[in-house]
């Protein structure tokens, strides 16, 4: 059986030589084994919900703004929640196509961020 490792994407098992991610379809050759990254809470609205998570952000990237234009198709939440009017769903891992976004906001986030973000999230749709 071959070794696996956890995507640093979306958090998956894939096989330690592949070079995509079967799940997120993630680009795994551009990170190296030591890159790390931070998870950046963020809302954002598809077909009408509104949905609340976390990105991961890796080390090569800066911005929220870089892995919403990316070559990737879908954005990946974790620890996602579909938030309506009565009550808050837990769903957990949630991959979302970036065509679908309406709109994205930063939760607790830098305001320089968030300007930037707001700024530029028409380049992609």
């Amino acid at each position: 059986m071959e070794k696996t490792r956890a995507c640093p994407f979306c958090g998956e098992d894939v096989k330690t030589s592949a070079r995509l991610c079967r799940h997120c379809h993630s680009d795994l050759q551009a990170v190296t084994a030591d890159s790390g990254g931070t998870f950046v809470a963020v809302r954002l609205r598809v077909k009408g919900k509104t949905y609340a998570g976390r990105v991961f952000i890796s080390d090569y990237l800066s911005r929220v703004s870089d892995v919403l234009n990316d070559r990737r198709t879908f954005v990946i939440l974790t620890h996602a929640v579909e938030e309506t009017g009565i009550r808050d769903l837990p769903i957990g891992f949630l991959a979302i196509n970036k065509t679908q976004v309406e709109w994205v906001e930063i939760k607790g986030g830098d305001d320089k961020v968030c300007s930037e973000l707001t700024s530029r999230i028409l380049e992609w749709k």
